[in-house]
């Protein structure tokens, strides 16, 4: 399954430092071209890493892989982390997305989490827009978070 994307926007990071301020804005910029790209981490590694207590969940087609989901909880934090969200190239915009998500979400619920975070790509514009669409709200950033990127956190409460 490619879990590569393509896009020809990007999300640009700003940040200044005042004496006594910090601002960090982010805006929406088209690229002369469309880019196709990775994610940060391959497919294999949400297998590898993946714990018993944490929610894995596939989607398939005539037994092949479309997509999977896989949550990694912080019961101490009352979190779950969205590590990966993938769905093949060609199964996109077709929903499996929203009911992979719906379904985290009842299990988060079900484990008494308060919130799920996504920490998404500022170069993975789709990604942006989807998480968005779906009630996330912007919550931080980390500039280490990725190798080579920005993670942008984004927040749902359930």
């Amino acid at each position: 399954m490619d879990p590569s994307f393509v896009t020809d926007h990007v999300w640009q990071m700003e940040h200044r430092v005042g004496s006594s301020e910090v601002e960090v804005q982010f805006r929406t910029v088209h690229l002369p071209r469309l880019v196709k790209l990775a994610p940060p981490w391959g497919v294999d590694t949400a297998f590898r890493h993946r714990k018993v207590e944490d929610f894995f969940i596939l989607t398939e087609e005539d037994l092949q892989l479309r997509g999977f989901l896989y949550l990694r909880q912080e019961p101490a934090q009352g979190l779950a982390w969205l590590d990966h969200l993938v769905i093949g190239g060609p199964f996109r915009r077709k929903g499996r997305g929203v009911a992979l998500l719906e379904e985290g979400r009842r299990w988060s619920r079900s484990r008494d989490l308060r919130a799920i975070i996504a920490p998404v790509q500022t170069r993975n514009y789709p990604a942006l827009r989807f998480i968005q669409k779906q009630g996330f709200r912007y919550s931080g950033y980390s500039d280490h978070y990725f190798p080579r990127d920005v993670a942008v956190f984004f927040q749902s409460e359930l």
